[in-house]
């Protein structure tokens, strides 16, 4: 397990298998190469000891290796970048570590961006569905980048499908409000503004939880789902 060419290394001559984006400069490594798919993998390693082990595993916010990251020899994930949680934990542990790693197998980590789609009419309605094909197109790259969150304390996926439904429930009445206090216009303009805390995530946020909320509720009851 060595890092990118270039990082200042030298090291004998090795069998590549893969490559992917170390998560810092580090010094070449050896460890066993072990796939880990979740908790019970974790325990496991527990009762034996995870001291000399590769962990490779997929998810970049993989929580479950939190009891025996700082024994791990190396950890290879072949989703996020290495700014996910993965990276962020493998610099602070100063645990070697390669993110959007692609295996001998060709399976790739990272994908390529999908473009949105633009071949749409003129019209309001078109506009709109111009910005919801636009908003999916990031949505996919960030979720194939970010992966999905893993706890062993609260179950994610339950709980961001209860926020998005509340959301396709209560943001068109709260809009309503915020409209009525302050125009969309002046509000663009002070958000522009340095030090605001309505960044660019927030406004990714409040269309695709509600379009995700909406993709729900619309398999529950499709008559929720109206123009107005």
């Amino acid at each position: 397990m060595c890092p990118s060419e270039g990082a200042g290394a030298t090291v004998p001559a090795v069998q590549v298998i893969g490559r992917g984006d170390p998560t810092f400069d580090f010094r070449p490594t050896r460890g066993t190469w072990r796939r880990l798919e979740g908790p019970g993998d974790v325990l496991d390693l527990m009762d034996t000891g995870a001291e000399g082990i590769v962990a490779v595993i997929r998810d970049a916010g993989a929580t479950f290796l939190s009891p025996i990251f700082d024994e791990l020899a190396g950890v290879v994930c072949t989703g996020g970048t290495i700014r996910s949680h993965i990276g962020i934990v493998s610099r602070e542990f100063q645990v070697p570590g390669v993110a959007a790693a692609v295996i001998d197998d060709g399976r790739v980590g990272r994908q390529r961006r999908e473009p949105p789609d633009r071949r749409v009419n003129s019209g309001p309605r078109a506009r709109v569905n111009g910005l919801i094909a636009e908003v999916n197109a990031v949505s996919k790259v960030l979720m194939r980048e970010r992966t999905s969150y893993a706890s062993q304390l609260i179950p994610v996926q339950q709980y961001v499908t209860v926020s998005c439904i509340e959301a396709f429930l209560r943001y068109p009445e709260a809009i309503e409000v915020i409209t009525a206090a302050m125009s969309p216009e002046e509000l663009g303009a002070r958000i522009r503004r340095p030090g605001c805390q309505a960044d660019s995530v927030f406004l990714w946020g409040i269309a695709n939880f509600f379009l995700i909320g909406r993709n729900i509720m619309g398999m529950v009851d499709p008559a929720l789902d109206t123009v107005e």
